[in-house]
């Protein structure tokens, strides 16, 4: 079999089959992953259990401080005893966000990295923008929803409102900056 030299100077070499394939051995890992790892750069924020009122509250607002861009991958949204509905959407307008102040868990412990954003639960100074989804959960259900593809720039906010008056809300958004 024929050999590919990794051009590096280290002597490692890659196989080639009579094809002339590649022959490989990946490790895959998620964005989420590597920024985590090397970066330092992946965060959850958290509402804890509260109550919230209809129409009243956003559950958990984060809002993207830096000029790196904030991916956000998954919103965990949990209820309690009362059957409810709950919307994610991105504010259109600029927020100035008030409630309850969440601080962002960097999910790589040994980083001490902290996250340029603001997050608050409890939230009740914004107005709610672009729908980009809308969920109803039976009593005491919970649901992971994929949201990769929302990006937030500088100044840009993602938020969960609960529709139907609840007195046990959660809600977990999961994101990283990217270099």
């Amino acid at each position: 079999m024929a050999q590919i030299e990794d051009g590096k100077g280290t002597g490692n070499r890659a196989e080639v089959n009579k094809e002339n394939q590649l022959i490989i051995k990946a490790i895959s890992e998620s964005e989420l992953e590597y920024e985590s790892e090397v970066n330092g750069l992946a965060y959850s924020w958290a509402s804890g259990i509260v109550d919230v009122a209809a129409g009243a509250d956003t559950v958990l607002l984060v809002k993207n401080l830096s000029d790196k861009p904030l991916h956000i991958l998954s919103i965990l949204i949990s209820n309690g005893s009362t059957a409810s509905a709950y919307t994610i959407h991105l504010p259109t307008t600029e927020v100035t966000p008030t409630g309850t102040a969440i601080v962002g868990t960097n999910l790589n412990t040994a980083s001490s990295n902290v996250a340029d954003a603001l997050a608050k639960s409890l939230e009740t100074d914004n107005t709610q923008g672009t729908v980009v989804g809308t969920i109803w959960l039976a009593v005491d259900r919970s649901i992971i929803i994929p949201t990769e593809g929302v990006i937030l720039g500088k100044n840009k906010s993602v938020g969960v409102d609960v529709i139907a008056d609840t007195s046990e809300s959660a809600v977990t958004i999961v994101g990283h900056y990217t270099l």
